[in-house]
């Protein structure tokens, strides 16, 4: 699995997990976890993660989400793989409130899907010091196209997903209560995140989704 999914943390109730999962090459999946926060500090309810996954999928699969100038996540991914789900699940005590959504949307790039196991880096900022206040997001589907030859991004792609991942943070914010932030599991609180980078070199392995 592309995701080391949290379980008997302590969390803040106002917190949700969203697992948005991938169907990649080969039949097998891949699973991205990004974390959000209620800006209130209530409870989720389940009209709100519905609304929070209706969100995610437009940011997925619409361009200039959020009302701002941007390609959707989708037509940075191999047309080989597809998101086909969004589930979004509060981390409040007691019995969760869990919201799913059916995406099915592929990809749209032609080129061929690099291995399963290689992933896009994102990283997450707070403004605070420590790596507790820091988070990382890994996502599969990328395609040879996006690679120049000594291994990096291509400049023009990687200014584009910045862009998508920056729309992703600036356009939650703006259309809902929610909010992207960062999960420590040492610390047990969750904090909103202040920026996001992408990274210019892709990773080989498993990590950890924040």
């Amino acid at each position: 699995m592309w995701d080391k999914l949290c379980s008997g943390m302590a969390y803040p109730a106002n917190t949700c997990r969203s697992v948005f999962q991938f169907g990649l090459a080969n039949g097998t999946n891949g699973y991205v976890t990004p974390h959000f926060r209620k800006s209130d500090g209530g409870d989720y309810t389940l009209s709100e993660l519905e609304g929070l996954n209706d969100l995610l999928s437009d940011w997925f699969t619409a361009d200039d989400f959020g009302g701002g100038s941007n390609e959707a996540m989708k037509d940075h991914m191999s047309q080989e793989c597809s998101l086909q789900s969004i589930t979004s699940t509060s981390l409040a005590v007691g019995v969760p409130v869990q919201a799913s959504l059916a995406v099915n949307v592929a990809g749209t790039d032609v080129g061929n899907p690099l291995p399963n196991e290689t992933s896009l880096v994102v990283t997450i900022y707070t403004g605070l010091v420590g790596r507790s206040y820091r988070g990382r997001n890994f996502w599969p589907g990328m395609s040879t196209t996006i690679m120049e030859s000594n291994g990096t991004i291509n400049s023009t792609e990687l200014a584009s997903m910045q862009q998508t991942f920056q729309h992703l943070l600036d356009g939650i914010a703006l259309l809902s209560s929610s909010e992207l932030c960062v999960n420590s599991e040492t610390l047990g609180l969750s904090t909103f995140a202040s920026s996001v980078l992408v990274r210019d070199v892709l990773h080989h392995q498993r990590r950890r989704n924040s």
